[in-house]
């Protein structure tokens, strides 16, 4: 911050005037003192620094933890990367985000680790539904993708090892309106029979 000492001559009201980055703020009467500092109007390009662990495959020796490290050092936005070989683990500092560094990770041939959840969704009576569920789950930070089907009343979802849980997902269908749990293969199998007799009994109407 920098500040400039004036000599007011006559007492001013203060008053503030904004440029693009900076604002100017003149407090005559009680100091004369003229502050810059940075503006905190929204709209800036201010990234904030985060730190990302991610688990990844294939790493066998010390060559590829040094592939890994370089690969992900230049991406744009990392600022720092340490790859452990014993974990199979690479912590990220910086300001990229996690779907390209993922991108990265594959590229290099070292792709990040990913775990799959299906749950069963309650109340969806159309395509909107769907969307709606897709939206919310694909905003879960660490899901990597995620597809609903209508016809089973279900969702299959993979996410990010360490980076989202299936309580995670049920949270955020939750929040969007319609209850999620996660089934177990009895269930799954249920529910596949009771739809394909629904869809014999309509055939035969």
């Amino acid at each position: 911050m920098r500040h400039i000492v004036i000599s007011p001559r006559r007492a001013r009201k203060p008053f503030v005037r904004r440029a693009s980055q900076f604002h100017l703020t003149l407090d005559l009467p009680l100091t004369g003192t003229i502050i810059w500092a940075k503006s905190s109007r929204k709209g800036l390009n201010m990234n904030t620094p985060t730190n990302v662990t991610l688990s990844i495959e294939g790493m066998s020796c010390a060559s590829c933890v040094s592939r890994v490290e370089r690969a992900v050092l230049a991406a744009p936005g990392v600022t720092a990367a340490s790859v452990n070989l014993a974990t199979e683990t690479v912590q990220i500092s910086g300001t990229a985000d996690t779907g390209a560094l993922v991108k990265v990770l594959a590229d290099a041939g070292y792709p990040a680790r990913t775990l799959q959840a299906t749950l069963n969704i309650a109340d969806m009576t159309c395509a909107s539904c769907v969307g709606r569920v897709e939206r919310a789950l694909k905003a879960v930070p660490g899901v990597v993708e995620a597809q609903v089907n209508l016809a089973t009343e279900s969702a299959t979802v993979r996410y990010l090892e360490g980076q989202a849980t299936p309580a995670d997902l049920i949270a955020a269908t939750a929040a969007a309106g319609y209850a999620a749990s996660q089934p177990d293969a009895v269930e799954v199998e249920d529910r596949s029979d009771r739809k394909d007799r629904e869809a014999q009994a309509k055939a035969r109407l």
